[in-house]
């Protein structure tokens, strides 16, 4: 049995924004879509889809990534939306009050799927599933779940996620824009290169945000996920 992870992004309260800010938040999620296409190893099936002004839609033919994938956008938005939305904030290492910390919400559905050109067009149970499970978080507190055939596999992510957005709500953008490039598999060195700042603000910003929870996490959840579909 082929299985499909289906990936639903709804950005959390955007209508207490201007429209001026949605259409940054447009051209920033455009930006990641292009770099999130970048990493092959996803099994992302072309890219994401903008479906309202404020969600967008992505699919994996690999299951097993599609936390790896939510994490990729979670942080890189809440990086560049937080630093858009707060430009009087001058950009100091401690960690700073923000009035407004833009942050989306996911929804992610593993199930068989009939792909057509466009994800608006395609039908099955991961996209069923994916698009009633993100209706169903909004008004609550969960920014990522996953519904599955599995239920003993949604009842233990539904915990580890808690906690994971527990430790993400404490985040600051540079930490998130510093776990976004972790993610995207580059070295501290390289990292430090692209930020331009010294390796050892790197590994103080990695640390804090408890990068070694994050890894253990995505180790744990590729292995669940690759033992059920097998």
């Amino acid at each position: 049995m082929n299985l499909y992870a289906v990936i639903n992004g709804d950005w959390v309260d955007s209508s207490a924004y201007s429209q001026k800010e949605k259409q940054e938040y447009l051209k920033i999620v455009k930006i990641l879509f292009s770099e999130i296409n970048k990493i092959k190893q996803s099994g992302l099936i072309n890219t994401f889809e903008i479906t309202r002004l404020d969600s967008f839609q992505g699919v994996t033919e690999r299951p097993e990534k599609s936390l790896i994938i939510t994490l990729l956008l979670r942080s890189y938005l809440r990086a560049k939306l937080t630093r858009k939305f707060n430009p009087s904030y001058e950009g100091k290492i401690q960690r700073p009050f923000f009035k407004r910390v833009p942050d989306i919400r996911f929804a992610i559905g593993v199930g068989e799927a009939v792909l057509k050109a466009k994800f608006s067009e395609s039908d099955g149970a991961a996209f069923t599933a994916s698009g009633r499970l993100l209706e169903e978080m909004k008004g609550k507190k969960e920014k990522i779940l996953i519904t599955s055939p599995w239920k003993e596999v949604d009842e233990e992510f539904e915990v580890q996620f808690a906690l994971l957005d527990a430790l993400i709500s404490r985040w600051t953008f540079f930490q998130s824009e510093v776990i976004f490039y972790k993610l995207s598999g580059n070295t501290e060195k390289e990292i430090a290169e692209i930020l331009q700042i010294s390796q050892p603000a790197v590994n103080f910003r990695t640390q804090t945000a408890h990068w070694w929870v994050i890894e253990k996490l995505l180790e744990r959840f590729e292995r669940v996920i690759i033992k059920n579909i097998s």
